[in-house]
């Protein structure tokens, strides 16, 4: 539900400057100018809130375009009925001006709203106000019009402090919409609000509305997304409308021929409206000419603009504009590849002719640029014109980023059927096996197909880069060294460049969960190198997925900065290019490595984002793999209902060939054994996972297994196969896992303590107050009571930051349970702060008996202070201590 009193964010800097006039008694008010929208008279109502903090009365004045021919108009609702001897102009004004100062006792802040549209003798009383004393002006002015100059000159003449507006920034723009809906928000879903509204308040809190209304933006699983396009609302064709009224019709015309084709050369553009029409429409702030490149373009100033004027369109009219925008283009001379996009679809929106040569390459250049509703059609046209491989393949590429998988086998078996070259045969059965792999999980089908491809192949790059595919085929099935065999032997004979970017696809996420860090980091770093050479092209992987391997590289061996600012740039470019099966991947890892570092909260968040668009990818495999997570999440807080619900989305999309995060699977499912009171089951998952990886040589997930298991049990027996397995690997996690296990081998508390602060020192902070927690346990047991006391308070203040952890580890954190009857008492009543003195009353002892207590206390706990104290003592102030 939007909030009825929309949120003021963003302004800090602008309230900063607010304050200070107000204060400032030689300042006669400040002037908010903007554009429609962006907020000027919420921040007017804020200026006036704070004038009243400050002792002011307040009053409004809203000028609008009928009471601007009307005299003091705006004032009337203010002004007390006129005196009969007051009949001057001149007199008149003083008047006017007199009655708002009536109360000398008390200031006035006058907020004077839309005063672009005051009349004459209005903006005159407003201006000789802001230079007497006893008023504070606040005014909005609306950039891109005439301001009466009385007005104009509150801020020429100094009288007023002008305060530009800008739209709100993107990350602004993220913070209004999480307190206006009230929940976390989808990061496609805040990118199209972003780009639809620009940052302009008044259209972001329309465009809210609508979508709600139209129940196309709901809450899915605690998540906000939409689950269709942005539309505009009667509101906002009001707004956009009355702000396009008083438009001769040759700028309207420039305007919808924009809304149409935007961005439009400008030299396409000159062959269709005079250049004064242009300059026009600048000076109106509705259009702009930008340069891209060495052309200049012009563009509406914005996209609600073309949203409404398209809206408005009629089919004859929309078809007519289409015709002359291709004609001027053809005209002027087409030089650029993007031009040919263009005209290919103005000629198809327009009803002329298409051609299938055009019309691929324009669907081409779509689906690239991630328009995948505007790539499907042209492609489809194309491929009813044509039947080509070419088309084809763009169309079935669409298919598979739409979620369309069956739709995708069936063409892609059509187009095995007039392949014609090497070049053919490979890319349709490559695109093939995709379809049968993500999308249908029939794996066998899919590595069939390229194999019985590869021998038809001969020795050369195609026959590499159908060898690449299969490698991650074997890879995401968790074989990884039979991924590995495949694929760096391609990898290491840089013969063609695709072909290398598919094997590092495929090497450097097997080589992370096998341990090998630095080596899946120097594979992921090539392969994006080559990839970003190559640029976009047919049948290949995203260039993300490079990035994607150096997160899960970065994640695993424990460099968990690294892995979360590269995690973050990858996400928000997928964000930003609606590049959904990156921002699927990347909240994934988000997820992942948000477990690592204890943060419970963001995993949950991190995985429903995730499984939720995979699920609108048709990527069962990889759902399944979020929903392993959310279990994990809701687990290790101890929420048994909510992991159960999550053990249930995953028992949905069970079995999966994708079985590279296998052990993380079945990790998952000992934590809901956990959770639902059933350590052998948990044991057995455990074990499961351990098996699992360890056959295929996944030493960074068996390590992880191990770890869970030493977790719930802290066992030897954990331990010493959390050891073999840690041995195994490098990077920080890897050590710190390794020092944990020697540790409770060895039943030496200081390096369980060392271990905990290597966790520590690499973000991992739940998994350092565990190991906080049991080195306490443990010095407890070795009778070091201080040092007990120490680790207890380590842990608490780590586990702070935890959101909400319960692990039986953690349960393990205590204080010695030596404290004599008397001296829990002092020591509860003194961690409340009482003073000695009080305690001595209340207990009827002596001051210093009191003092005594404590000291003998501090010395038990190992602690210096009575804030230290009250740092040990659990929420009902009764000592922490084991059972």
């Amino acid at each position: 539900m939007i909030l009825s009193a929309w949120p003021l964010v963003g302004r800090v800097d602008e309230l900063e400057v607010i304050v200070a006039a107000i204060d400032d008694r030689n300042v006669g008010g400040v002037v908010l100018a903007g554009g429609a929208g962006v907020g000027k008279t919420r921040l007017a109502m804020e200026a006036a809130r704070l004038a009243t903090e400050r002792g002011f009365r307040s009053a409004t004045v809203l000028a609008t375009r009928s009471s601007t021919g009307i005299p003091l108009g705006a004032l009337a609702p203010l002004l007390p009925p006129i005196e009969d001897q007051v009949e001057l102009r001149g007199d008149l004004l003083e008047w006017a001006a007199r009655s708002l100062r009536d109360d000398e006792d008390q200031a006035l802040a006058l907020v004077v709203d839309d005063a672009q549209f005051l009349d004459d003798a209005t903006a005159t009383v407003i201006h000789q106000l802001a230079g007497s004393k006893g008023v504070f002006i606040i005014a909005t002015v609306r950039t891109g019009g005439l301001v009466p100059a009385a007005a104009r000159s509150l801020w020429k003449d100094g009288l007023a402090r002008r305060i530009d507006l800008r739209p709100l920034s993107r990350a602004v723009v993220g913070q209004l919409l999480e307190e206006a809906l009230g929940g976390h928000i989808d990061g496609g879903t805040r990118q199209q609000l972003w780009c639809a509204s620009q940052g302009n308040p008044l259209f972001l809190r329309e465009l809210l509305a609508g979508a709600i209304d139209a129940g196309v933006l709901r809450q899915v699983d605690g998540v906000w997304r939409l689950s269709d396009k942005l539309a505009s609302t009667p509101r906002l064709q009001e707004l956009v409308e009355a702000r396009l009224a008083d438009l001769l019709p040759t700028e309207r015309d420039a305007l919808e021929l924009l809304a149409v084709g935007e961005p439009v050369p400008l030299a396409v553009l000159t062959n269709l409206v005079d250049p004064e029409t242009i300059e026009a429409l600048e000076r109106h702030q509705l259009a702009h000419v930008a340069l891209n490149g060495r052309r200049s373009e012009v563009r509406l100033d914005h996209p609600i603009h073309g949203d409404v004027l398209r809206e408005s369109l009629t089919g004859l009219r929309a078809l007519n504009l289409n015709r002359r925008l291709a004609d001027a283009t053809e005209a002027t001379g087409a030089g650029r590849c993007e031009d040919l996009f263009r005209v290919a679809l103005w000629r198809l929106e327009g009803g002329g002719a298409a051609d299938a040569a055009a019309m691929v390459e324009a669907a081409r250049t779509a689906f690239f640029t991630h328009d995948l509703t505007l790539a499907e059609r042209l492609a489809g046209v194309a491929f009813q014109i044509e039947p080509s491989v070419r088309a084809g393949l763009v169309l079935t590429q669409v298919l598979g980023d739409l979620g369309r998988h069956r739709e995708r086998d069936t063409i892609a078996k059509q187009l095995a059927q007039i392949t014609a070259s090497e070049e053919e045969r490979a890319l349709v059965a490559m695109e093939h096996a995709l379809a049968l792999f993500m999308g249908l999980d029939r794996a066998n089908d899919a590595l069939a197909t390229l194999c019985a491809t590869e021998t038809q192949l001969q020795r050369g790059p195609w026959r590499d880069e159908v060898r690449a595919h299969r490698a991650t085929f074997e890879m995401l099935c968790g074989r990884f060294p039979a991924a590995l065999e495949l694929a760096l032997p391609v990898f290491n004979r840089p013969e063609d460049d695709r072909a290398t970017a598919g094997a590092a696809v495929a090497a450097a996420p097997a080589l992370a969960v096998m341990g090998r860090y630095d080596e899946a980091l120097s594979v992921a770093e090539r392969g994006l190198e080559v990839h970003l050479r190559l640029g976009e092209q047919e049948v290949m992987s995203h260039a993300g997925i490079h990035v994607v391997s150096r997160v899960l590289a970065h994640c695993e061996s424990g460099r968990l900065e690294e892995s979360a600012e590269t995690a973050r740039m990858g996400y928000d470019f997928a964000v930003a290019t609606d590049t959904k099966l990156g921002q699927a991947w990347f909240a994934l890892l988000i997820g992942r490595l948000a477990l690592v570092e204890g943060k419970l909260d963001a995993a949950k968040r991190s995985f429903t984002e995730g499984g939720l668009a995979f699920a609108d990818l048709g990527q069962r495999g990889l759902r399944r793999w979020c929903a392993a997570g959310q279990i994990l999440a809701t687990a290790l807080q101890g929420d048994r209902s909510a992991a159960m619900a999550a053990l249930a989305d995953l028992d949905e999309l069970s079995p999966s060939p994708m079985g590279m995060m296998e052990p993380d699977v079945w990790r998952a499912r000992a934590w809901a054994a956990h959770v639902q009171g059933d350590p052998d089951e948990a044991r057995r998952m455990l074990e499961r996972a351990i098996d699992t990886a360890e056959v295929v040589g996944a030493w960074s997930l068996a390590a992880a297994a191990w770890h869970d298991l030493l977790r719930l049990t802290l066992d030897d027996g954990a331990a010493q196969g959390l050891r073999r397995t840690a041995t195994r690997l490098d990077g920080p996690l890897g050590s710190a896992r390794l020092a944990l296990a020697v540790a409770v081998s060895d039943e030496d508390w200081l390096e369980l303590d060392a271990a905990s602060v290597d966790f520590e020192a690499m973000g991992a902070l739940l998994y350092a107050a565990e190991t906080a927690a049991a080195a306490s346990a443990m010095a407890i047991r070795a009778g070091e009571p201080r040092a007990a006391t120490a680790f207890c308070q380590r842990s608490r203040a780590l586990l702070s930051c935890c959101e909400g952890a319960q692990t039986p580890m953690l349960d393990m954190a205590g204080v010695p349970p030596d404290l004599t009857r008397r001296e829990r008492q002092v020591a509860s009543l003194a961690a409340r702060g009482l003073a000695s003195k009080i305690i001595a009353r209340r207990l009827s002892l002596s001051t210093r008996t009191v003092d005594n207590h404590l000291q003998r206390t501090y010395e038990k706990l190992g602690i210096s202070s009575r804030e230290d104290l009250a740092s040990v003592l659990d929420p009902d102030r009764r000592l922490a201590v084991p059972d």
